[in-house]
């Protein structure tokens, strides 16, 4: 019986290597919170919204879900067996 290490940042999908899909990642949390940065500091409002709380909760739940999909390999929870090996 032989066991097999399934490591998910060695997973090959949609072409992609594990370190290219991490540095996108990298770079997209990066730009998240530099716009988040901006909203926060600016004193006037956003044109559309009355406060900052709906675009800054917006980006949070965006950083949030590549966070729980990327470090946190939840979409392993709905993968079957089959996938994993």
């Amino acid at each position: 019986m032989e066991f097999e290490h399934n490591d998910p940042h060695n997973e090959q999908e949609e072409g992609q290597s594990p370190y290219e899909r991490g540095i996108i990642v990298f770079f997209a949390l990066t730009v998240f919170t530099f716009i988040e940065y901006v909203i926060g500091t600016t004193e006037g409002k956003i044109l559309v919204f009355s406060s900052n709380l709906v675009p800054l909760g917006v980006i949070a739940l965006l950083k949030a879900g590549l966070i729980v999909s990327y470090f946190m390999h939840i979409s392993r929870l709905w993968s079957s067996e089959e996938d994993l090996h």
